[in-house]
């Protein structure tokens, strides 16, 4: 093995028969190092060491390497192809060159003037636990290769370049635990979707930039996965058909957008994503799965123009928390959104386009907390707080849907705009204070147990197969017809007979057979504007309660009769029938009508107790109310 020792100014030209040199000494020289290819060009060398072209070479410095050459042609080591160990110094205008194949190690520092640190043209390993310092690129590597860091990498253009071409194998970088590579330019390149890994610390004007940018066709696959900290000026990381891995405690930040992730990708984040303008910017309708933190102080914490899939377990925040309709150029028409942790923002939480879906099971709260396009689909179970008195605005489509599941909290208005709210079952009784706006329909389903806050006037028709209650002092009134075979509940689910409950509920329109309404509190009252329509059961009416018929009154009041448990009040406008639950309180001895007065609504109210052997009427008329009389045994006297 020749080894060359002390100082020289002679540049150095390798032999076949110096396959595996070492310098221990000092050179500084410079000299003709032939034509090389440069991707599609050719270009003249100059060199302190030179390997001709077609012979691969090992060269060990342990000495100093230093090349006065003014251009970036001028090097300090050009090889053909060949392996390169470098101990101390290399500084030159270009540090190394090699055409060819190439293994290189650097544990010392190659300083590169005008030039690229390293400049490779072939397949390639690298790696790095010196410096490398470069005018323009740290590490040039035009084909896929892999390149380790374990020291410093600073440059005025791109730390790492690392090239690819079609079908060609991917290339990885690892930069380890400590290490940090800080550019002008990117921080990493990775002309196709290439493999990284970061544990240490990555910084550019762009952080990481991979995949198709700027570049002609090339495969998919590629993946980036942080550890630590990938920060840029303008975008921490901007990539396209490549995935991106954010671990917990992980940090991917930029000064404008965080992430911009273009076509082909997924995003799971674990750790903290931040941009001024977008946290992420997903131009590519691929997954984004956060259970991290996405963050943008001053934009939107994601923005979806493409319509893609959100499932948020961790926290989305910022002006906007998930924009996925406010570009005109590519206005979504679809989208998925599946929250199970926090959104928060300031102006809407979720800014949805047409026939989008969202499913909250967490907590999506701001000024309005959702927009959605029209015929979009909104499950909740959890919590959508509209701070700013608007909690859900659906844009008009006649598809629109709220599906609440029990358990659900919805804090504002809601606009349907022609949409339907749908009251599903759950584990728990749900709740619902309904300011809905431009309703449609309001469906319960099977086993589902609601309880609407009053008041709440409800404009919009009702499919009932569960539980509806109007609790305690509540006014319900529906304005349509009721169809289903649910049950309406005055009163509360827990009756007190000590503490009169006094809910109201006036039905405006006709009601199915198949419904019940039953009575559960005291001093209670149902009020049938559409007696005629009405066809469903009574059940557990007392004397405390009333049935109120506004349409009827003494004037045109003829006559009632009370059999099998259906009360008949025939009047010059028709015959109406109430059906009560079997059995009821009373019988055809003591329900009975005394209506008294023109114009006066028909009441049955309970007479005060008889004395003994004296009859006496058993309902009159007093405070427009229909209320039974517990069973005495009297006679009715008209």
């Amino acid at each position: 093995m020749p080894t060359i020792t002390g100082s020289g100014t002679t540049a150095i030209t390798l032999t076949p028969h110096h396959r595996l040199v070492t310098l221990t000494g000092t050179l500084n020289a410079t000299g003709p190092a032939g034509t090389y290819n440069t991707g599609n060009t050719q270009a003249d060398f100059t060199a302190a060491i030179f390997g001709p072209e077609g012979k691969p070479f090992t060269f060990v410095n342990d000495g100093a390497i230093t090349s006065p050459g003014a251009a970036a042609q001028d090097a300090g080591i050009v090889l053909a192809a060949g392996t390169i160990i470098n101990n101390n110094l290399i500084a030159a205008a270009t540090g190394i060159f090699i055409e060819g194949p190439a293994s290189i190690t650097n544990r010392g520092a190659i300083n590169a003037s005008i030039g690229d640190g390293i400049q490779l043209w072939s397949t390639a390993a690298i790696t790095n636990t010196g410096t490398i310092t470069a005018a323009s690129d740290g590490i040039f590597l035009a084909t896929p290769g892999a390149i380790l860091n374990a020291g410093l990498i600073t440059a005025g253009a791109d730390g790492i370049y690392l090239g690819s071409h079609i079908n060609a194998p991917l290339g990885t970088i690892t930069n380890q635990a400590g290490a940090t590579i800080a550019a002008g330019a990117d921080g990493v390149f990775m002309r196709g979707p290439d493999n990284l890994t970061n544990s240490g610390l990555i910084t550019g004007a762009t952080g990481v930039a991979a995949g198709r940018i700027g570049a002609g066709p090339v495969g998919a696959g590629g993946q980036i996965i942080n550890d630590a900290v990938i920060q840029g000026a303008t975008y921490g990381v901007f990539a396209a058909y490549t995935s991106v891995i954010n671990h917990r405690h992980a940090t991917i930040s930029g000064g404008a957008t965080g992430l911009f992730l273009g076509a082909g990708y997924s995003l799971r984040n674990h750790g903290l994503v931040t941009g001024a303008l977008y946290a992420v910017f997903d131009g590519g309708a691929e997954p984004i799965d956060n259970a991290g933190a996405i963050i943008s102080p001053n934009g939107s914490a994601i923005f979806d123009r493409s319509g893609g899939r959100v499932v948020n377990s961790g926290l989305i925040a910022g002006s906007l928390g998930i924009n996925m309709r406010l570009d005109p150029g590519y206005l979504v028409e679809t989208g998925t959104i599946i929250n199970r942790g926090i959104i928060l923002a300031a102006a809407a939480a979720i800014y949805a386009g047409a026939n989008s879906t969202i499913v909250n099971s967490g907590i999506i709260e701001a000024a309005t907390a959702i927009y959605a396009g029209a015929n979009s689909t909104i499950t909740d179970s959890g919590a959508i707080i509209g701070s700013a008195g608007a909690a859900i605005i659906f844009a008009p489509g006649a598809d629109n849907r709220l599906i609440l599941t029990q358990g659900a909290t919805i804090t504002g208005a809601i606009s349907l705009n022609g949409g339907t709210i749908e009251l599903a079952a759950g584990a728990e009784p749900g709740r619902l204070a309904l300011t809905a706006t431009s309703l449609a329909a309001l469906i319960i389903d099977p086993h589902a147990d609601w309880t609407l806050a009053a008041p709440s006037i409800i404009a919009a028709p009702l499919t009932n197969n569960g539980t509806l209650t109007d609790g305690p002092g509540g006014t319900i009134t529906f304005a349509q017809p009721i169809a289903g075979d649910g049950t309406i509940v005055l009163g509360g689910p827990t009756p007190s007979t000590a503490v009169p409950s006094g809910a109201t509920l006036t039905l405006a329109a006709g009601v199915a057979a198949s419904q019940t309404i039953l009575f559960t509190g005291t001093g209670d009252l149902l009020a049938l504007t559409d007696p005629a329509a009405f066809n469903a059961s009574i059940a557990g009416f007392t004397t405390a309660d009333a049935i109120l018929l506004p349409s009827l009154s003494g004037a045109n009041f003829i006559s009632d009769t009370f059999a099998d448990e259906v009360l008949a009040i025939t009047a010059t406008t028709g015959t109406y029938h109430l059906t009560f639950a079997t059995p009821t309180q009373f019988h055809q001895d003591t329900l009975a009508i005394l209506p008294e007065g023109p114009g006066m609504d028909i009441l049955l109210i309970p007479p005060p107790q008889p004395a003994a052997a004296t009859p006496q009427s058993l309902f009159w008329l007093s405070t427009d109310l229909l209320k039974p009389l517990t069973f005495l045994p009297v006679l009715t006297t008209l």
